[in-house]
């Protein structure tokens, strides 16, 4: 039976099309695997579940559409959340901003990257962490049963770690190095994709990831702000060009240089008001992923008909 257009919402179509229920039926009827290759015969034959008044399908697209106006306003402000700390990482790390009780009174000077307050250096990153020499065997105890972290493991530009396996469950053959708790493990290949974590725990890490060990007077958590900072990334990116290799090698790693802090005290708020960022953008991630679920759960109940809104 050939349905009048008139009798079907446009907006009730629209949502449908992004649902399961036809996603389903494509995969069924595709004739390549993964690949779609369907003809008009079949696209004809596509069943829709579809409520019997106009009044009814725009009562559903109308609360799949808030759905979707919540999605979108919570990509918008991550968005604009990320954007901010993007921001305030240059403003902090650059010492453009102080934060209250840090240096109020020294002034400036400049150097060669340009202004920093006097009370600052400007620090050779190997003068600020060691990088752990040799490596060790990833298929012997206690080695094996480490948690090993490769690049696939830390996200892009957050420093967030995605999930943790052992040596063992990785099948891990080739060498390791050792980090300790504290240490940036640094994703040296591909630069741009700025990835670096702060170890919460002792274990190994891939050979295609630098393990930053800081010095005394060095926060852990500033120096990784400072790994992930558009200064470092620049650079990173640079010399990985001009040498016509997609990382950065030890030796390029000690020609950097970055605005140091004088204390530790104070490298540390500025990591913890980041910190304090990064955690808000958390939360409004958990919120966005909820939503989605959600989207997903309506259009399960709403498009077959398992719930009525009228």
């Amino acid at each position: 039976m050939k349905l009048k257009t008139k009798r079907i919402s446009s907006r009730f179509l629209e949502q449908f099309f992004k649902s399961d229920y036809l996603g389903e039926q494509i995969r069924q009827r595709s004739k390549q695997g993964t690949v779609t290759n369907l003809h008009l015969e079949e696209i004809r034959e596509f069943l829709i579940p579809l409520p019997p008044t106009k009044v009814e399908q725009e009562a559903i697209a109308e609360a799949l559409s808030d759905a979707d106006a919540l999605i979108e306003s919570l990509e918008q402000l991550i968005i604009k959340k990320r954007q901010i700390k993007q921001g305030a990482m240059q403003e902090l790390l650059t010492g453009k901003k102080r934060l209250p009780g840090f240096g109020i009174q020294d002034g400036y000077k400049q150097t060669e990257i340009g202004m920093l307050p006097k009370d600052w250096t400007l620090r050779p990153l190997l003068t600020a962490v060691q990088i752990a020499q040799g490596q060790v065997n990833p298929t012997i105890e206690p080695y094996k049963s480490m948690i090993l972290i490769g690049p696939i493991h830390v996200e892009s530009m957050t420093g967030k770690l995605l999930a943790v396996q052992t040596a063992a469950e990785q099948r891990a053959i080739s060498g390791k190095y050792l980090f300790n708790k504290g240490d940036v493990i640094y994703g040296k290949i591909n630069p741009y994709l700025r990835k670096a974590t702060l170890a919460g725990f002792s274990g190994l890490c891939s050979a295609d990831m630098y393990p930053l060990r800081p010095m005394a007077d060095i926060s852990s958590c500033f120096m990784l702000a400072v790994i992930l900072g558009q200064q470092f990334t620049k650079y990173a990116e640079s010399v990985s060009v001009r040498s016509g290799m997609p990382k950065i090698n030890r030796v390029e790693l000690a020609e950097f240089k970055f605005p140091c802090p004088p204390t530790k005290a104070e490298q540390t708020a500025i990591a913890e008001i980041l910190s304090d960022m990064d955690a808000e953008i958390a939360t409004l991630e958990a919120k966005l992923a909820k939503a989605r679920q959600i989207k997903q759960g309506m259009m399960q109940e709403l498009l077959t008909g398992r719930i009525r809104l009228l």
